[in-house]
């Protein structure tokens, strides 16, 4: 008998209608699941979006112990290995690039232009991009490089 009386306890069983069993369905709506699913899909967001800022530029800077962070306005033009040339983040072909050059350095003199090679590209590859940007203005010219860690 009171082994009975304390198992019937420790599972909350009761015998009768008249111990106040409560029949009717549940309608609170339980928010954890929802916060938790808003959690992920946030996560999930922002890992695609890292993903895809700055995936046409596949580029491998070399590494310098001076590199700084940007500071000021640059006009940026990227060399990729393979022969692409970025200016601002789009692709333009070699042709166009004095004229959009001397376009932005007539808009804005004081931009310092920003030129990003990949490390394979040799010096060779980079001078007709350096020509062209003292040719179109640019009162400061940069390389960019990645700090060595």
């Amino acid at each position: 008998g009171c082994d009975w009386q304390i198992m019937k306890k420790s599972m909350n069983i009761n015998s009768g209608i008249s111990h106040g069993v409560n029949l009717e369905p549940q309608t609170d709506i339980d928010v954890m699941p929802l916060t938790s699913m808003a959690l992920i899909i946030l996560l999930i967001l922002m890992i695609i979006s890292a993903g895809i800022t700055n995936r046409n530029s596949d580029i491998t800077l070399p590494l310098s112990e001076t590199a700084e962070e940007e500071t000021s306005a640059y006009v940026t033009v990227t060399l990729l290995k393979n022969g692409r040339i970025e200016l601002d983040g789009k692709d333009i072909n070699f042709s166009e690039l004095e004229g959009k050059l001397r376009a932005k350095f007539k808009a804005a003199p004081e931009n310092v232009l920003l030129i990003r090679a990949d490390k394979t590209l040799l010096y060779c590859d980079i001078e007709p991009a350096l020509q062209i940007g003292r040719a179109c203005g640019a009162a400061k010219i940069a390389i960019g490089a990645e700090k060595k860690k």
